[in-house]
Formats: structure tokens, C-alpha cells, sequence
């Protein structure tokens, strides 16, 4: 090998040598693990124990959400001073707490209840917003009892029939 290619051979190894301990003292970073406060939301104070009787059974049907939720709603809730009329039930059979949430189009909460138990259902849902849109989705949030742990949430688009 000649002095040229000597020199070559050097700097590439010098190279090889820094790019190696650049790696290995290069700090590891871990996810970071973000724990917030959690609050358990609350019981519907309005929840009635028992079957609703609708008044527009035609718009009232069932959702099976998973094997342990089964819940009925209005697909089209009656929106009437800041009130939406959804009766909202949970199915007796049912093993989770349930709470609804309804939404307009772009994810705002327009309104929802607290948890209910299975067997427990609401007529009502008071309104902090007041829709601009007929459209909304109704999101359905299980959780664990006792733990709070989720169990999944399902969204429905609905149609609101503003009055």
C-alpha cells in the first residue's frame, strides 16, 4: 500500500471510530409517560331506574356496542329549550357504566350526562351549547365499574331536529 492509500484507510477508520462513540454516548430517550389528575365523572343525578316508555318509537333503536354494552337512544334527539330528548338507556344486561356525550360535527361538546348503571336510563340531556347544525354525533363512552377503566367508546351521527 502506498503513503495515499494509508491516509485513506486512517480517516475512514478515525470515521468509523467517531460516528461509532457518537452513538453510543448519545442520551436514550424514553416515551415520557404524561399522568394527569383524573376525576371520575359523575352519576347522572337524573337516571331513572327502569325501561323508558318513548314517545316516537319509530326514531328509537338500539346500538350492541361491544359484549358488554348495549344501550338505546332517539337517532334523532328533539332539541328544545337548550334540552335534548334522547332517551338514553342501558341495557339491563349490560356489565358497564355508560355516559353520553353529544357532539357538534367538529368534536364540541353540546351536551351530556353523567354515568349511568345498567338498567338506568335518562329522558334529558341539558345543553351548554346550543347546536348551529341539525347534524351531531353521539359518542358513547364505557367504563370499567368501580375502576374507571375505558372500556371503548362508539360514535353514531345522528340528526338533531331542532324545534
Amino acid at each position: 500500500m502506498n503513503k495515499l492509500e494509508k491516509i485513506l484507510l486512517l480517516v475512514l477508520g478515525l470515521a468509523v471510530i467517531v460516528l461509532a462513540v457518537v452513538l453510543l454516548l448519545q442520551p436514550k430517550t424514553t416515551p415520557q409517560t404524561v399522568v394527569g389528575e383524573f376525576t371520575p365523572p359523575p352519576f347522572e343525578e337524573m337516571a331513572v331506574v327502569g325501561t323508558p316508555t318513548v314517545y316516537y318509537p319509530q326514531i328509537y333503536g338500539t346500538l350492541n356496542l361491544s359484549e358488554h354494552a348495549s344501550v338505546s337512544l332517539y337517532s334523532v334527539p328533539v332539541v328544545q329549550d337548550n334540552t335534548a330528548t334522547v332517551f338514553f338507556a342501558v341495557k339491563e344486561e349490560s356489565s358497564v357504566w355508560v355516559r353520553l356525550r353529544l357532539c357538534d360535527e367538529e368534536g364540541n361538546i353540546l351536551g351530556q350526562t353523567g354515568l349511568l348503571r345498567p338498567g338506568e336510563y335518562v329522558k334529558d340531556i341539558l345543553l351548554e351549547r346550543m347546536p348551529t347544525s341539525t347534524r351531531a354525533v353521539a359518542k358513547l363512552l364505557t367504563y370499567e365499574p368501580e375502576t374507571y377503566f375505558s372500556m371503548g367508546s362508539a360514535t353514531a351521527k345522528i340528526q338533531l331536529q331542532l324545534k
